[in-house]
């Protein structure tokens, strides 16, 4: 296992220098830079998704303390497999015992796999798909273990449930859910345990006996109550209750001018419902529901595998040409989405006939799974292409990974279906680097700077470059910037993060509270990076023409240094 493990970690190692992405990617890595720079969520940065950035933190700070900006993002990505991989090992501890170890591996590195918009590295949408994984694992292995021995997986279970609400806060119902049913798992299980070891006769005190005979509840209860209670502390003490509501106000404002929640939620549920329509899912459908038939016994390894291959050949047919973007198949999210779906029959048929262990993972993962997806989607602003509710589809592809290995039986058949559902994630992985071009175009080194050891296309590196250069004209080593629209500005350069939120969007009017923020905090940026579609006078945007309080005080009271063909630099007056 040791070797399998490695070795998957060390293709994810090699993938994480390819790609180079000036927006979700860079604003991750930035959102965990500004808090290891000692800026606080809430009060500083207006934006709950600052939340998720709290694994890649301590690491940031010691990098940037050690070696500078320099190769940031390269390291945040290889930083962020290091805590995949200590994850994979915590829930391969916890459910080894009672899916085995060869299952119990396997599986996890598939579920390991998918990631919203293809990114390794530490974020609101990545920190949850770990934490519920984590969450599911342990909950497993607190219902097959002695009461003592349970005790630890089931705390560690609620604590990270807890994590997983508060590093992505719309998936709290995936987590009030998953709590509920770890709760009466061991409720049952803790009944059972208590009348097995009762004496005949033997009474306990009310409130007190009740607590005593319920050790795995309240473990998991203490779990995330103590996660709670940090929290609740922090938002107390140092975040600030009135800053927590002013960010809410704020996100709520600039979100308002937005599709709604249920356009948001129709558009997601059209684009999974067109893929589970394409024509080779639909072949792979009933190939699975056969596969899943126990009369069928003798072709389960042929279907299965020809399900998954049939998902992987639609999933490689499937990419999208945009004027802004280009995909050249499914990302991981959607394939794996599409794979939770085709496999689904295959799991229920498992968990019935075998129960135990398999019943118990198939309940607890697919919860978070089915409950956070239809929140995110709601919630999201980004487009259903790139998957962002990749933050909850880990557990439920853990459960149907598992349970499509435990139905094939033999090991040469766990070993050929678990290779197969490896191989067709980690290509449609490989294949696609989040707004860079295709791996074969990925020649040359990305310039010096927090891009270092990133392979990118010839004009990338010539634009990001450029960008250096034009930004490292403005602004000195330790000068406030706000970013406008172009959230790879503060890894150009050594800046100080003068800004309410790192992603500064087009908020219109609603910018208003920005300069409120810049009033308030007295922290007044030296520089501005603007991206240039969205400027006058250089970019011809349709926002250019809409009301923003914002870019007319930067226009009054700035002046153009320096620009290119994607940025216009701006440095304050006087």
């Amino acid at each position: 296992m040791p070797c399998f493990a490695v070795a998957v970690a060390a293709v994810a190692i090699a993938r994480a220098r390819y790609g180079v992405d000036l927006s979700d990617s860079s604003h991750a890595v930035e959102l965990a830079l500004r808090l290891a720079q000692g800026d606080v969520p809430f009060r500083d940065e207006m934006n709950v998704q600052a939340l998720g950035a709290w694994p890649a933190v301590p690491f940031v700070w010691t990098w940037e303390h050690a070696v500078g900006l320099d190769g940031l993002v390269l390291a945040s990505r290889v930083w962020f497999v290091l805590v995949c991989a200590g994850v994979g090992a915590v829930c391969w501890r916890a459910v080894a015992p009672a899916l085995g170890r060869g299952t119990s591996a396997c599986a996890l590195a598939v579920a390991l796999l998918p990631a919203a918009y293809n990114q390794q590295v530490v974020s609101y949408n990545t920190t949850p798909a770990l934490m519920y994984l984590l969450a599911v694992c342990c909950g497993l292995g607190a219902t097959v273990r002695c009461v003592r021995c349970a005790r630890p997986y089931a705390v560690s279970a609620g604590a990270a449930t807890a994590l997983g609400a508060v590093s992505h806060p719309v998936t709290a119902p995936a987590a009030a859910a998953l709590l509920v049913v770890l709760g009466l798992l061991l409720w049952r299980l803790d009944v059972t345990t208590s009348r097995s070891g009762a004496t005949p006769g033997e009474r306990r005190p009310g409130v007190l006996g009740l607590v005593s005979a319920r050790p795995g509840v309240l473990a998991v209860a203490a779990g995330a109550l103590v996660v709670g209670a940090v929290v609740g502390f922090l938002a107390l003490v140092v975040w600030g209750p009135a800053d927590i509501s002013a960010t809410v106000a704020f996100t709520d404002a600039y979100q308002a001018t937005r599709p709604s929640r249920w356009d948001r939620l129709g558009r997601w549920t059209d684009q999974v419902g067109t893929a589970l329509a394409s024509p080779w899912v639909l072949l792979a459908v009933p190939l699975a529901v056969l596969a899943a038939v126990p009369a069928a016994r003798r072709l389960r390894v042929p279907l299965l595998l020809l399900a998954v291959g049939a998902v992987t050949v639609q999933a490689l047919q499937s990419g999208v040409v945009s004027t802004t973007y280009t995909v050249l198949s499914w990302l991981t999210p959607l394939l794996g989405t599409v794979l939770v779906v085709v496999l689904l029959p295959v799991l229920l048929v498992v968990a019935v006939r075998a129960r135990g262990p398999v019943a118990r993972l198939a309940v607890l993962g697919l919860t978070p799974t089915l409950v956070g997806m239809p929140f995110l989607a709601a919630f999201t602003s980004s487009g259903p292409v790139w998957g962002a509710t990749g933050a909850v589809l880990a557990p439920g592809l853990l459960a149907v990974t598992v349970a499509a290995l435990v139905h094939v039986g033999t090991r040469p058949a766990k070993v050929a279906v678990a290779g197969l559902l490896l191989a067709s994630l980690g290509t449609v992985h490989a294949l696609n680097s989040f707004r860079d071009g295709p791996p074969t175009a990925l020649v040359t080194d990305a310039p010096g700077g927090a891009f270092a050891g990133l392979r990118t296309t010839e004009q990338h590196r010539a634009e990001l470059e450029a960008d250096q250069q034009a930004v490292q004209a403005c602004a000195r080593p330790g000068d406030g910037a706000l970013d406008y629209i172009h959230p790879a500005a503060f890894l150009y350069a050594d800046l100080r993060f003068d800004t309410p939120i790192v992603w500064m969007d087009f908020f219109g009017t609603t910018s208003q509270d920005v300069l409120d923020w810049v009033q308030r905090s007295g922290r007044v940026p030296d520089c501005v990076v603007a991206a240039r579609d969205f400027w006058p006078g250089y970019g011809h945007h349709r926002y250019i023409d809409d009301a923003d309080p914002l870019r007319d005080w930067v226009v009054a009271h700035y002046r153009v240094v320096s620009q290119t063909s994607q940025i216009v630099v701006l440095r304050r007056v006087g």
